[in-house]
């Protein structure tokens, strides 16, 4: 049977077996290893339910997430592997607007703001695991270069069960990234050191504004 035939029977088979959370969610257990929450998802378990039908994959519940990870274990699913010179640009927030930073300006800013508050917990990366296979880093694949140039060992991780595979893209939507007015004002002051073009002195003056100076 094809993956697509199969994941259609498991579905079914699940719709006339009726809906248990419990058999397809389940909570986090400290210290579970990344590799046990990727199997679950992935892989089809052993047996039968008390109604003899097939027992469906499971995933976390969201209640558990968001998951403190090492980074060591999630490096090797980044999907993009940025540095400062290469950093894409973007909107960021501050005060409640948003701006848009060129690619060094924005790693700069995210820098600062990681180096004070760590990263934030109420934005964690945002790590997809694929039911057909494959795992990525979906959304924090600059916080986590970022992460790893601070010495950053443990970040807060949301998983994203996909009921299809998981594969790298080339690009994806960009989203705007919370940092502080503290964080970009230094960003500011390390910028009007440096020689200053008419595009950057324009958006280095957008930015004093906006943060009200």
């Amino acid at each position: 049977m094809n993956p697509r035939a199969s994941r259609v029977a498991r579905q079914y088979l699940s719709r006339k077996a009726g809906y248990d959370p419990e058999s397809w969610y389940y909570d986090y257990e400290s210290g579970m290893p990344l590799q046990t929450i990727v199997d679950r998802w992935q892989k089809d378990r052993p047996g039968v339910d008390q109604r003899g039908y097939p027992l469906p994959r499971q995933k976390m519940y969201d209640r558990s997430m968001p998951v403190m990870l090492t980074l060591r274990e999630l490096w090797p699913l980044r999907e993009y592997t940025w540095t400062r010179e290469k950093a894409r640009g973007g909107f960021a927030k501050v005060n409640g607007k948003s701006v848009e930073l060129p690619g060094p300006m924005k790693w700069d800013a995210i820098k600062e703001d990681m180096g004070v508050r760590g990263w934030d917990p109420n934005d964690p990366l945002h790590l997809e695991i694929g039911s057909e296979g494959g795992v990525k880093v979906g959304e924090g694949n600059h916080r986590l270069a970022i992460a790893r140039e601070l010495g950053i060992s443990r970040v807060p991780v949301w998983f994203d069960f996909k009921t299809y595979k998981v594969r790298k893209q080339n690009q994806h939507e960009r989203k705007p990234v919370e940092v502080t007015p503290k964080a970009v004002k230094k960003v500011v002051e390390r910028a009007e050191r440096e020689p200053m073009t008419p595009e950057k002195q324009k958006q280095v003056d957008e930015l004093m504004k906006l943060l009200g100076f």
